[in-house]
């Protein structure tokens, strides 16, 4: 049974906040979690709510004895041990030291008329913090960070991330860890800047929330003076500050403390980079390792009895903490039904998105809060900007430049610039390098419902041609200058390519191949399996083939070729070939159909190919 080690002595405790802190180390050593000691409480006849407790440790004053006999006998502390915490707790209460009045600190004549004023609060100190999770792993690094920054006076933490990454999670369940360094309290406020159906706060309404908190029984009529109060008002002592789900810095700055001992953390969906933060971190989504952990923790240990069930789980939810946890908890509510069944749907990315929701939960509506503050803006700019973001979506590329997506969205590519860092500011986008942007597969799958229902399948169909036709016209560019003295296909005039990007000299037309052939490869295949006219693919295969030659990438080689349907492909890119003398790449692409032959098992089919690629080559 869980006990408490015997070096937790509470007669050693001199004040009503060290007495908690031992309590504290009481339920640490226990390992039960807050709801667990709730019903042990309740099977007990006793009664104290993860709420309470929650509330009770954050305080810096003596909870009532009821409570202490609650969390020890639900700890199973021996009466012997329990006899001595009550003695202790009797002889603190006999000098109980309520906390001096922060108002002392204000000016006589404020001071003088509040003489006659109510109390703050029960105790004099203020806490306000929602529950902890139950569950959180991983985020050693992002918790050393915060804890190494908060013991600055005034320090002002920023954890940013994107819709269902474990924000507010983490930071409330740090806050509840440190709660005992503030004896000054805790204040805490869902700022709503990305809430369904409610505008973001008004920072000062705020301000009367915590100011009536700390006592005050009038509110200043500005923003102005009702901040200068609140400053005044946490000047006393350390008090711990959590503004959570943040619209933009200048709801933020009016709330900020800078009291010695005080702490204002700040989560954003935003990177809030006007705000003059003391850290500023970024939370990305949990490795497969951790990720599995979680799930585990959640939908219990039979997960480890389908391995193979249980990782296309964690691959589909990408890391995303809320989407664990959904699925998760679908696992739990249903212990007798196999994981195969949830993976199969999870797996098909037309129903992902309907798998991640669970009651009031749901991956879906949190990644569109965000999307709804470009979507739904009065800025013309940031209304684009959720117009690129839906098409570029679309294409299956890793990643994109800035000048791809231009052409794509058929915009300015300054303009372009600032949209993509303004999605990336979001966390509706990922960095990839230092100049290249990516979604992650979830949000991603969100922007294509998007797309699909907001852009007309022409607008769709546009994008999605302009886009190849960049990709061809660059790729063209660049072959010629890597290869002067082979013939490429010419383009039918009738169909324009568009401007491609500018190259300058051999090694810029190399690192374009480079950076870009996977993204070749996989827009190619999208256009063919599309429906698309397969000549525009068959002649950017046959220019890629030579450059995937000459670098090695047998592997994406192979790919051209994949499958039987990739095997007429490749026997089209031979049709086109011979039509125009191109020797080499005839042999190339024969090369390519070989290796397809022989990954179906056709082996004479691949010999004869291959000894004609061979003789193809040698010419």
């Amino acid at each position: 049974m869980p006990a408490p080690i015997p070096d937790v002595d509470p007669t050693a405790a001199s004040s009503a906040a060290q007495y908690v802190a031992l309590l504290r180390q009481v339920r640490d050593q226990s390992g039960l979690a807050y709801r667990v000691i709730a019903r042990r409480a309740r099977a007990n006849g006793d009664v104290l709510p993860a709420s309470t407790l929650a509330t009770m440790f954050g305080r810096a004053t003596l909870p009532r004895r009821e409570l202490v006999v609650a969390l020890l006998r639900a700890c199973d502390v021996p009466a012997t041990r329990m006899t001595t915490w009550l003695t202790a707790w009797q002889r603190l209460a006999a000098d109980r030291d309520v906390r001096p009045n922060p108002l002392r600190l204000l000016p006589p004549a404020e001071s003088a008329a509040l003489v006659d004023s109510p109390p703050r609060v029960a105790g004099g100190v203020p806490f306000q913090l929602p529950p902890p999770p139950m569950v959180i792993v991983g985020r050693g690094d992002e918790t050393r960070r915060l804890l190494g920054t908060m013991g600055g006076d005034g320090a002002v933490c920023l954890v940013a991330g994107a819709g269902g990454v474990g924000k507010s999670a983490l930071v409330l369940h740090l806050a509840h860890r440190v709660a005992a360094r503030y004896p000054g309290g805790c204040l805490y406020v869902d700022l709503h800047g990305a809430s369904a159906g409610i505008a973001p706060t008004e920072p000062a309404e705020v301000l009367a929330r915590f100011l009536r908190a700390l006592g005050a029984p009038t509110v200043p009529p500005s923003v102005e003076e009702a901040s200068t109060l609140l400053r005044t008002m946490t000047a006393a002592g350390g008090v711990l500050m959590v503004l959570d789900n943040a619209a933009s810095a200048a709801q933020v700055r009016p709330l900020l403390l800078s009291g010695a001992g005080c702490t204002t953390v700040v989560t954003s969906r935003w990177m809030l980079l006007d705000l003059d933060a003391t850290a500023r971190i970024s939370l990305d989504p949990l490795p497969d390792g951790v990720a599995l952990d979680l799930l585990r923790r959640i939908g219990g240990a039979r997960l480890d009895a389908e391995p193979a069930a249980a990782a296309t789980i964690v691959r589909r939810c990408g890391g995303l903490p809320l989407a664990l946890r959904i699925v998760g908890a679908r696992a739990a509510a249903r212990p007798n039904a196999s994981l195969v069944g949830l993976a199969d749907r999870i797996d098909d990315e037309h129903r992902r998105l309907d798998v991640f929701e669970a009651g009031d939960l749901s991956v879906r509506a949190s990644l569109h809060l965000g999307y709804r503050a470009f979507d739904e803006s009065e800025q013309h700019e940031r209304r684009l900007a959720a117009h690129l973001f839906r098409l570029a979506s679309l294409p299956d590329w890793s990643d994109a430049s800035a000048p791809a997506v231009a052409a794509l969205v058929d915009l300015p590519l300054p303009q372009v610039e600032r949209m993509l860092e303004q999605l990336l500011d979001a966390h509706l986008l990922e960095p990839s390098g230092d100049v290249r942007y990516g979604f992650h597969d979830i949000v991603r799958l969100f922007a294509r419902e998007r797309a699909e229902a907001v852009e007309p399948p022409p607008v769709r169909a546009a994008a999605l041609a302009r886009l190849t036709g960049y990709l061809f016209t660059t790729t063209m560019s660049a072959a010629r200058l890597l290869h002067p003295y082979d013939r490429f296909p010419d383009r039918d005039p009738a169909r324009p390519d568009g401007p491609g990007h500018p190259l300058d000299g051999t090694a810029d037309a190399w690192a374009w191949f480079e950076r870009e052939h996977t993204n070749l490869l996989v827009v190619a295949r999208q256009r063919l399996a599309a429906g698309h006219d397969p000549a525009e693919v068959r002649d950017l295969v046959l220019v890629v083939i030579e450059f995937l030659h000459h670098a090695g990438y047998v592997t994406e080689q192979v790919r051209f070729g994949d499958l039987g349907g990739e095997a007429a492909r490749a026997r089209q890119a031979l049709a086109v070939c011979r039509e125009f003398d191109h020797r080499r790449g005839m042999g190339l692409a024969q090369q390519v159909l070989g290796d397809v032959h022989a990954a179906l098992g056709r082996n004479g089919d691949a010999e004869r190919v291959d000894g004609a690629a061979r003789d193809r080559t040698a010419s």
